[in-house]
């Protein structure tokens, strides 16, 4: 008595996981605009006077607007400095964001706040400088990028065509 098992639907299983694991290896093509869509979360963060994540910034001190070459009352807002120098980046396996430039050596003490500045998070981080993605537009944001990671290791989508900013900064 003979058997005979055809392994034809195996073997194109085996190179679809092959396919896959290639897809994982290099996600730049969701990264990348990834990346831009969190840099558009972080700047509406100025315009929301909020973090990311929803939580509002506390309002400036009425001598803290005094100072401020316009008088305006609207936190962080004030040369544009900060805003324009938010910093992403998407890689094979990460989305890097931060603040670049001469802006980068006071955004800590609003990010973070001192004994005299409250924190003002502009950034999706906690207290801590962990990244947080738990709430507000941050959160559309993650949720949004592991949907899209998900359909392009699966091979559902190619490329960065269909990866593209829809629907504003939280995206979704």
């Amino acid at each position: 008595m003979q058997v005979d098992i055809d392994t034809g639907e195996l073997d194109e299983m085996a190179r679809d996981f092959k396919a896959m694991a290639a897809r994982a290896a290099d996600l730049t093509p969701v990264t990348k605009p990834a990346a831009e869509r969190l840099r558009s979360v972080i700047t509406m963060s100025f315009t929301r006077s909020q973090s990311p994540n929803g939580e509002a910034w506390r309002p400036l001190a009425e001598s803290t607007i005094e100072r401020r070459r316009k008088r305006s009352g609207k936190p962080l807002i004030d040369t544009g400095l900060l805003r324009q120098s938010i910093a992403t980046r998407g890689e094979a396996k990460a989305v890097v964001f931060g603040v670049a430039g001469s802006a980068a050596s006071y955004a800590p003490f609003h990010q973070f706040g001192t004994r005299k500045i409250p924190r003002r998070a502009f950034l999706p981080t906690d207290a801590s400088g962990t990244p947080q993605f738990d709430g507000g537009s941050a959160r559309k944001w993650i949720e949004r990028t592991m949907r899209e990671a998900l359909s392009y290791i699966a091979g559902k989508k190619t490329g960065m065509a269909g990866f593209g900013n829809r629907g504003g900064a939280g995206g979704g």
